[in-house]
Parts: C-alpha cells; structure tokens; sequence
C-alpha cells in the first residue's frame, strides 16, 4: 500500500515546478526531469541490487539494507522539493 503512495510523487513534483518557472522556461524543466528521470533508473537498479546482495551477505536484519536505502533517497528528494521555493516574477513580467 505504501508503495502506490509513490506513484503520484512524480507528476505532483512535476506540477509544482512548472508553476516555479516562466512560461517559457518549461520545456528546459521538462527536459531536465527527463535526464534526471534517466539518470536515477540507471542508477537506482544497480544500487538496490548492491545493497540486497551486501544484506543478503550480512544477514539478520540486514536484509533490510534495500530498503533502507530507498527510504533515505525518497527523504533526500522529498527534503529538496519542499526547499522549493515560489520566485519572485514581478520584475521579469
């Protein structure tokens, strides 16, 4: 259940940066997720890969390890998207 819960963080992020830039600025912000988005499953699969088969050596509680790591990266980018901040437009409108 907790997992499905991750599946609206993405678009709801996305939603919320668009309205952080100027119009004309979207299409750089859109294709900076996309290379982000990228990086991150290339990434991601052999890093949860590594932890499970350092768990899977350690034992115990330490199979745990992929899961752990995936709740750290989820607070590492739920604490930079709540740093977002609203600019201030009035001067460049």
């Amino acid at each position: 259940m907790l997992f499905t819960f991750s599946f609206g963080f993405h678009p709801a992020i996305k939603s919320y940066a668009t309205s952080l830039v100027l119009p004309n600025d979207v299409a750089t912000l859109y294709a900076s997720f996309a290379v982000i988005s990228i990086i991150g499953e290339l990434t991601a699969s052999p890093l949860i890969a590594a932890t499970f088969s350092l768990g899977l050596s350690i034992g115990g509680a330490a199979l745990g390890l992929p899961f752990f790591v995936t709740a750290v990266l989820f607070l590492v980018c739920g604490f930079g998207s709540f740093c977002a901040r609203m600019p201030n437009f009035d001067d460049e409108l």
